[in-house]
């Protein structure tokens, strides 16, 4: 068994508000490469509505950012050819805030993303945990990744502080300066279980912010291979 290879985070700052973003593939997307899009938002009275490209293939929605949550989460099954690409996303109303997109290879695609119940509202000073919901594989234990979202209000200042014990923590501000935005962070972790308990975040200011965790299952190919022994029934020479 392995686990899904993490290639890279890239993010996208929105400093302008507007009621339609525009976020940035990676320079080199391959072939069913599995793409995690996290969203944060300044408001609460707008949503998410949607995420599109110009290539083939469609965005999944984890949270659709409805309103009353500073963010949103979707997933994609790349086709190979959106690298350097653009994709645009849909607010139902003006918003500035930033987006952050994760890219895996070698993807499973048996299993597709699930994640667990979404928290909403506002986490304190750096000494307040941002908490999460644990959340269980429906496919059980195998070499799983866990993926931290968030989603959360900023003003340039704050800053998501990830448990050590979690590797490629990003996050990406909005660079707009004022309360008026919002920012995403993620991070990774891989866990042979079904399950895992997110824990150790905190934010560097008091903010509002929405949070979940999408498990991911392993790489491709990890099935064990049947082995068919069956032989043919001996016949004797005449």
């Amino acid at each position: 068994m392995t686990f899904a290879t993490f290639e890279e985070m890239t993010g996208t700052a929105w400093a302008t508000a507007g009621t339609t973003q525009t976020g940035n593939f990676p320079s080199a997307v391959g072939v069913d490469d599995l793409l995690i899009l996290t969203i944060g938002k300044d408001g609460t009275s707008a949503k998410v509505s949607g995420v599109t490209d110009a290539f083939s293939g469609s965005w999944v929605e984890v949270i659709d950012g409805a309103t009353g949550i500073r963010g949103a989460v979707f997933y994609k099954r790349a086709i190979g050819g959106e690298d350097g690409g653009t994709f645009a996303v849909a607010i139902t109303g003006s918003e500035a805030g930033a987006c952050l997109l994760a890219r895996f290879s070698n993807y499973d695609w048996d299993n597709t993303p699930e994640n667990s119940t979404v928290l909403v509202g506002t986490v304190g000073s750096s000494t307040d945990s941002v908490t999460f919901t644990a959340v269980t594989a429906s496919w059980g234990s195998d070499d799983n990744t866990f993926i931290p979202c968030v989603g959360y209000n900023d003003d340039d200042a704050t800053n998501v502080n990830y448990s050590t014990t979690y590797s490629n923590g990003t996050t990406q501000l909005s660079g707009a300066g004022t309360n008026a935005s919002g920012a995403a962070a993620m991070a990774t972790k891989e866990v042979a279980a079904d399950t895992h308990a997110t824990g150790g975040w905190t934010l560097s200011e008091n903010e509002g912010c929405m949070r979940t965790v999408v498990v991911i299952g392993p790489a491709a190919g990890d099935a064990v291979p049947t082995i068919n022994l069956a032989m043919a029934p001996y016949t004797p020479a005449a």
